[in-house]
């Protein structure tokens, strides 16, 4: 996504909005730059492409903070969305919107 901005955002937080059945989890890892051409690997909070470093928001609607140590005063982002199951596979979280809160 492209913010418009030549000098670059700070990027806040990221939210979504869908269901989140009991065991289920949406996480996310997130990725900026400065140009389309060199764009790194969607990370976490800790600033590794690790599995187990995602951001973790406890549900829809409920907005956690970007390490801006990662992602300040660039113009473009991009997420990777992670939805996992119950530990049965009988439910599955649903995210419906994405929400990147940021500002110049």
């Amino acid at each position: 996504f492209d913010t418009g901005y030549a000098s670059g955002v700070a990027f806040n937080s990221i939210m979504w909005k869908g269901l989140k059945p009991a065991g289920t989890a949406v996480k996310f890892q997130f990725a900026s730059s400065n140009s389309t051409s060199t764009f790194p690997e969607p990370i976490g909070p800790n600033g590794t492409s690790l599995a187990t470093d995602t951001y973790n928001p406890t549900g829809p609607d409920i907005s956690i903070a970007l390490n801006r140590l990662y992602h300040n005063n660039h113009r473009y982002y991009r997420y990777k969305i992670i939805l996992e199951t119950n530990i049965a596979r009988t439910s599955s979280p649903r995210a419906d919107d994405v929400f990147v809160n940021w500002s110049p």
